[in-house]
């Protein structure tokens, strides 16, 4: 018989569970679920991604039990600076989850948890509980990574080489269609832009297991960390040419590009090659310089808007010419066809300090509200579950902390469920059977159901969920004992846990999704605001304006990524004259907003001639005031401008703009003062400008037709 997948991994996950369990029961361990948990929490679908996060597991489980010693041996004397102090960690804790190691900071915060709540209460047998909770945290780490390195071992060496090709596939098709567009066939299919992230998203995930479960990769892992590179720089400079040609799309691009049959063959025939190799098969062709040419008499005669929105585009189009042909090379390597290429460096950013997360402060005050909230209940009511309801909120809090777009009640049927049906498993069905031979059976069926109905990867928050609720339930130790009471006791604690989150996330901004999309947007414009109004052409910055300037640059990057998310959570049927699909299009323009900003940035570094920065410099100054008198509305009210009048004002400055720039370059042709690298490079900086203008005219329209009025009201909800 032929197993599925999911299957051979429904069958693991149980035989790794069933099997701590036995393990723990047989050395006479006090509390076996925690071994059950870190099961539950580290069985993913391939190896190194098990191996990953169970490493990371294991090494947070360490650092907490040093930490929750710490505080139990200093502070266990004085039950309020016990409180102060651990609120403390667990807030760094929920602050440093929006990091790249947030497994490993979401685990030494869940450890401290539980060690100093169940320990701290009894501080004489503190070391030993602690010893305990790492020992079955180990056990449950090792006999799952065991059990998949040698039962059905699923390495993620073929999942790289798939989501590699699937990487490639997706940008050959989105080039394409940007080409054919130049040529007036069809126009860019946003779909696909959408898919380019998501498969890129997954080749880097594969990319980071199968550098841990495959020796083939770990040995040129620096060779894919180039690819890595490359194909993400290719994602840039094809954003860019869909930006720019946008900007074109009025223009006879057939008869400014004669080339562009040719140039598309190449191209094709090149994504072909890249695709054939990373397939494992050896190339028909060798990389050749694609000769890319263009009408330079049509293009001399386009308005110099109209002239530099296609120098834009001939830029990108020549960089990803070259990055393709890198790109070759590296896959070349890689699969052995072609020599071994050295490591890419890359590029180092000047440090600036640390720079603050806001949404992780107020992810870190929230838990800790949640703490105090809970620490309050313990001590001055019989709430049900007593320091056991303490040490729950304070590990599953993080998560709701960080997420407050998850609604805590809306998951309460969830727990719930969970809870009764371990309970009756509890109640009617552990105390009948026949030692653990009855109870072995009993878990591996159980887990083996809950893993076979929840193996899409966006379920395995429900397949965590349910085993977690399934092992503390069944609550299983030597000396069982079984209890109705205990059951209805945890029924109340995740009641009374679920409300404090419903309440608790509110802390210290409200968690509705519309309120939270237009604190976010105020944010995001705020920062764009700076952005613009940072004097280009200077070198002499302060410290404290370049530290500045990253903040603001990294808000620019990561908040339009956070109002997707929001936007996805808002309920537009309670808001009237708002559609989902309007707010679809608003954080799209969000994004090309951020990237026009981050283009424009991008700019400013370029050399420029001198002459033309003196001569234009008042002007371009007048323009930025003016965008950054948009911005500075937009952050405090998204319905405060109108569009027709952004338009109205930016397109006088755009045209006063535009003969200014006519007299100033029949200037300096006639004095023969600019290179051709000082052309080029005021092109970009001047198609930047326009880009940005046209953008934020966009955003207005569409924030225009949005009745925002509902969004204000508050509502009981």
């Amino acid at each position: 018989m032929v197993l599925s997948r999911h299957v051979k991994e429904s069958i693991k996950t149980a035989l790794a569970m069933t099997i701590v369990y036995a393990f723990a029961l047989w050395a006479g361990w006090d509390k076996p679920y925690w071994a059950g948990l870190s099961v539950a929490f580290i069985s993913l679908s391939t190896v190194g991604h098990s191996l990953n996060k169970g490493v990371k597991r294991m090494l947070g489980t360490l650092f907490g039990f040093v930490v929750s010693l710490t505080i139990i041996a200093l502070f266990v004397q004085d039950r309020w600076w016990f409180i102060v102090i651990f609120s403390i960690w667990l807030g760094f804790c929920t602050y440093k989850y929006s990091s790249r190691q947030s497994y490993f900071w979401f685990i030494a915060g869940l450890v401290t948890a539980i060690i100093c709540f169940d320990a701290g209460t009894d501080p004489v047998n503190a070391f030993n509980t602690a010893i305990l909770r790492v020992q079955e945290t180990a056990l449950g780490v090792l006999t799952y990574t065991l059990i998949s390195v040698f039962v059905w071992p699923a390495t993620t060496g073929s999942e790289l080489d798939s989501s590699s090709r699937e990487l490639i596939t997706t940008q050959r098709k989105l080039y394409s269609s940007y080409l054919l567009f130049m040529k007036g066939l069809s126009g860019a299919d946003d779909k696909l832009q959408i898919q380019e992230i998501q498969t890129h998203k997954r080749f880097i995930l594969s990319l980071d297991a199968a550098r841990t479960d495959t020796t083939e990769v770990r040995e040129i892992s620096g060779q894919w960390q180039c690819f890595q590179d490359q194909t993400t720089q290719l994602m840039e400079a094809m954003d860019r040419l869909h930006d720019a040609l946008n900007e074109v799309s009025e223009l006879d691009l057939k008869f400014l590009t004669p080339t562009m049959d040719s140039i598309i063959a190449d191209h094709e025939l090149r994504f072909a090659q890249i695709e054939r190799m990373l397939a494992g098969n050896m190339p028909e062709t060798e990389v050749q310089i694609i000769k890319m040419s263009y009408n330079k008499e049509a293009v001399e005669a386009l308005s110099h808007f109209h002239k530099a929105a296609f120098s834009v585009a001939w830029v990108q189009l020549q960089h990803i010419e070259q990055l393709t042909r890198n790109i070759f090379n590296t896959v070349s390597s890689i699969k052995g066809f072609g020599p071994e290429i050295g490591e890419t460096p890359r590029r180092q950013s000047p440090w600036v300090g640390l720079l603050p997360d806001p949404d992780a402060i107020a992810a870190a005050i929230s838990i800790v509200a949640m703490i105090w909230t809970a620490y309050f209940l313990w001590i001055y009511f019989a709430v049900p579950g007593g320091t056991g309801l303490v040490s729950l909120i304070a590990s599953m809090g993080i998560v709701f902390a960080v997420f407050p777009q998850l609604s805590a009640l809306s998951i309460l049927p969830t727990f719930l469920i969970s809870v009764v049906f371990g309970g009756v498993i509890h109640v009617f069905i552990m105390p009948h059977l026949p030692g653990f031979s009855g109870l072995g059976v009993m878990i591996f069926v159980v887990t083996y159901s809950l893993c076979y109905l929840f193996p899409a990867p966006q379920k395995l928050v429900n397949r965590a969920l349910g085993l977690a609720m399934f092992v503390g339930t069944i609550s299983v130790a030597n000396e069982q004992t079984y209890s109705f009471l205990s059951v209805v006791d945890a029924m109340l604690m995740y009641t009374i846990m679920l409300i404090i989150f419903a309440l608790m996330v509110n802390i210290p901004f409200s968690a509705r999704p519309e309120k939270a999309f237009l604190r976010l947007l105020g944010r995001f414009f705020h920062s764009s605001e700076y952005l613009l109004g940072s004097k280009p052409y200077t070198s002499h910055n302060t410290w404290l304006h370049s530290w500045r300037k990253a903040f603001h640059s990294k808000e620019i990057k990561s908040l339009p990524a956070k109002i997707i998310v929001w936007s996805r959570a808002i309920n537009t049927k309670t808001l009237e004259g708002t559609s989902a699909e309007q707010l679809q299009i608003l954080t799209t323009h969000i994004h090309a907003v951020a990237f026009r900003i981050q283009e424009l940035s991008y700019v400013y570094d370029k050399h420029q001639s001198n002459v033309l920065v003196k001569d234009l410099f008042s002007d371009f100054h007048s323009w930025r005031l003016k965008v950054q008198s948009v911005f500075q509305l937009l952050s405090n009210e998204p319905m405060s401008v109108s569009a027709e009048s952004i338009r109205h004002e930016l397109t006088e400055i755009i045209d006063h703009l535009e003969d200014k720039i006519e007299q100033t370059l029949n200037k300096t042709d006639s004095d023969e003062t600019l290179s051709d690298l000082e052309r080029e490079n005021f092109y970009l900086l001047l198609g930047a400008y326009r880009s940005l203008s046209e953008t934020t005219i966009q955003y207005a329209e569409i924030a225009e037709s949005i009745n925002w009025k509902p969004w204000k009201e508050e509502v009981f909800a």
